[in-house]
């Protein structure tokens, strides 16, 4: 099989010409195709319909012009998957921007600006290391995960609006803004997600911070990191969630519920309400004498409920408090199934 093939050019915009190619040859499907720093002219024009998927491509960080533009998106095969892409793309002038059918697609590389990679298409694997990635309306991702290469929270950026169809997200790391529902898993550990739009199936939280700022979370395991609902005055809804003594929730609906379908499963950790909040907490474990915080921000009245399920030898330490100068009236229930036993103790401070 010819290749790979490295571009040249010989006017602006060309790629279906033999002399634009190192190998005077035009690439065939299925070869290998490099573009570097021996590129004369911006890429600006689309394969051969009959040949417009390839093996490996490989778009190196010594390339210094255009592929694509703002009105021009380069396009490889809708149908076929390209085998593998590999984006560095620090020394693009101002857009890449490219569609195509991905096995497999890695970005190491690009600028911190709104059009220096702009992605379209099925993604079966799309893995980010640095730079700022904007997804178009339409991208199917099968398995989005994001990485770094030296600052472990800010290097990746990614922006995906709604209209996106996404299975699994797994974020190590970066900055994740997203519009689309999660059909699958969102698995959290270091870095920010900012949910804006639609629903999420699945969410484990293991480090980092989440930003619920809509939609309906059908499971939530928060195992570590920062829970925060803070961000939006919009109406949310957990069906099923359990948290651990490692992080810290913000459920403040800023005067819209959030509602929990089932009583959270409540292992630990440091819980911020609105006052006037009415909750209820289900503590399921066998033996347990977790450390837990539960507070309420000023001027309002807290109603809380705790509750342990049957069988349980369970001691229980929890308060609901209330900043100094604040007028509050709080109460609190505790209560057990016959074969429970339970020590708790609910405080309030307010002058």
């Amino acid at each position: 099989m010819p290749g790979p093939h490295t571009y040249i050019g010989v006017s602006a915009g060309t790629w279906d010409i033999a002399s634009a190619w190192d190998t005077n040859l035009i690439p065939g499907v299925g070869e290998d195709l490099i573009f570097d720093g021996n590129a004369l002219y911006d890429i600006k024009a689309a394969p051969n319909a009959a040949k417009d998927y390839f093996g490996k491509v490989v778009i190196t960080k010594a390339f210094a012009k255009e592929f694509g533009g703002a009105a021009f998106t380069v396009p490889f095969d809708a149908a076929t998957a390209t085998d593998e892409l590999i984006i560095d793309a620090i020394n693009i002038p101002t857009y890449l921007k490219l569609s195509g059918k991905f096995s497999r697609v890695t970005v190491l590389n690009a600028k911190n600006t709104a059009t220096a990679c702009l992605l379209s298409g099925t993604f079966a694997s799309l893995n980010i290391n640095k730079g700022t990635v904007t997804m178009l309306t339409g991208s199917i991702i099968t398995d989005l995960n994001t990485a770094f290469q030296n600052a472990q929270l800010t290097d990746a950026k990614v922006t995906i609006p709604a209209g996106c169809t996404i299975t699994n997200i797994y974020q190590r790391g970066g900055v994740i803004l997203n519009s689309s529902a999660i059909a699958g898993v969102l698995a959290i550990d270091i870095g920010s997600f900012t949910q804006s739009l639609n629903n999420i199936a699945s969410l484990n939280l293991r480090g980092g911070t989440f930003n619920w700022n809509a939609g309906i979370i059908t499971l939530a395991n928060l195992f570590a990191g920062t829970f925060d609902c803070r961000g939006a005055t919009v109406a949310r809804t957990l069906v099923r969630g359990t948290m651990w003594s490692n992080v810290t929730a913000y459920f403040n609906s800023r005067a819209l519920n959030i509602e929990f379908l089932n009583p959270m499963e409540y292992n630990g950790g440091t819980i911020t309400l609105d006052k006037g909040s009415l909750f209820d907490i289900n503590l399921p474990w066998s033996s347990a004498s977790p450390s837990s915080s539960i507070s309420a921000s000023p001027s309002a009245s807290v109603s809380a409920s705790i509750s342990s399920s049957p069988s349980a030898s369970t001691s229980t330490s929890a308060s609901i408090s209330s900043s100094p100068s604040a007028s509050t009236s709080t109460s609190a229930s505790i209560s057990s199934s016959p074969s429970a036993s339970v020590s708790s103790s609910i405080s309030s401070s307010a002058s």
